[in-house]
């Protein structure tokens, strides 16, 4: 963005002194190829700021199939259910759950109603 903004720039620029260096019968003439060159800067700045976001776009892309690739070349863990088979010591594999402690929670019910227990 900021490289084409210094084209653009330098384009006016250059438009300004040839159309002010010009002779007065040619002006009008270097008037006009200032605002052909200005609009032709502008284009080409707007053409390469896609050419890099699409280039970024697509350097995403890759990316993201090299990591599916690498993903893909990982070599996937045992289950514990075969560890426990093949080792005899199954028990000291499987996960053990904590206990949750339980609570009991009062609802106020309808006036003059008894509590509601949950």
């Amino acid at each position: 963005e900021g490289l084409g903004a210094g084209v653009v720039l330098g384009t006016a620029l250059a438009a300004v002194h040839a159309a002010t260096s010009a002779p007065p019968d040619r002006r009008a003439h270097a008037a006009a190829l200032a605002g052909l060159s200005l609009s032709y800067a502008l284009q080409v700045t707007s053409t390469l700021s896609f050419g890099i976001r699409a280039s970024a776009q697509i350097q995403n892309h890759l990316h993201s199939v090299e990591r599916v690739k690498h993903l893909a070349d990982v070599e996937q863990e045992e289950d514990a259910d075969d560890l426990a088979d093949t080792n005899g010591a199954g028990a000291a594999l499987q996960p053990t759950l904590p206990s949750v402690p339980s609570f009991s929670v009062l609802f106020g019910g309808s006036p003059g109603g008894s509590p509601r227990r949950s």
